[in-house]
């Protein structure tokens, strides 16, 4: 018996940048991992989004319909 899984790989899009800063914001705040200062809010990770999709791409990993993780 297969059972489908509940995560979802996709591009990431704006309605993603929200949950994203919000993952993004305690490496910056708590941890060395981040040269950042400042977290990003939804609207800057937005922006940043747009830059990479220039040449790259900018993956999420979706589970349950929340963002999981990110990757560029």
């Amino acid at each position: 018996m297969h059972m489908a899984s509940k995560y979802r790989i996709s591009l990431g899009e704006q309605h993603h940048c929200g949950e994203i800063a919000s993952i993004y914001a305690p490496y910056v705040h708590e941890s060395v991992v981040s040269f950042e200062e400042i977290a990003p809010d939804a609207a800057e990770i937005w922006k940043r989004m747009q830059k990479v999709f220039e040449k790259h791409v900018w993956l999420v990993c979706v589970y349950d319909d929340q963002v999981a993780g990110f990757a560029y």
